[in-house]
């Protein structure tokens, strides 16, 4: 934090990570913290020890979120290609998505019940309510009316007030 090098600049968090420039070369960087893409609008400084560039701090502006971050490991395309330890950071990675694919699957488990509370109890949803649809006269309001007149025709209002009569 305090002795490490920087790159001068701040970066935004894409989908692939940070994409950070030292010394000309390109590096990728992530997080297995799940914390860390919540905060995709930061921009980040980078701070790193300019002997060992495997490893990373993201610090923000005001310096109160701190990550470290890990060069993102390159899979070999074909199965020929493949050395010891890239099924383990393959399995690392699906891991971790498996994890967040259920936390965001979860999440939104919670928005549905309250949507679904909301659809049920709304009267704009009829179709008449939100479309045009007229009959063969052109008459829209009539037809979308037509509910709520037979609901009040079927409703027997009892008062217990004398009606009142206006003198003319």
């Amino acid at each position: 934090m305090l002795y490490g090098s920087t790159t001068g600049s701040r970066n935004l968090l894409q989908g692939s990570g940070l994409k950070v420039t030292i010394g000309g070369v390109k590096h990728d960087y992530d997080c297995f913290d799940p914390n860390f893409r919540a905060h995709a609008s930061t921009r980040w400084e980078v701070r790193f020890d300019p002997d060992d560039k495997s490893r990373v701090l993201a610090v923000n502006e005001d310096e109160t979120l701190r990550f470290m971050l890990e060069e993102k490991y390159v899979q070999p395309m074909a199965l020929a290609d493949r050395r010891e330890g890239d099924r383990a950071e393959l399995d690392r990675v699906l891991d971790f998505n498996r994890r967040q694919e259920n936390r965001i699957t979860e999440r939104l488990g919670g928005y549905l019940d309250t949507a679904a509370a909301l659809i049920d109890n709304t009267k704009a949803l009829d179709t008449l309510q939100k479309l045009m649809i007229t009959d063969s006269r052109g008459q829209h309001k009539d037809r979308r009316n037509d509910a709520r007149l037979a609901i009040e025709a079927n409703t027997v209002f009892e008062t217990t007030e004398e009606p009142i009569y206006a003198d003319y």
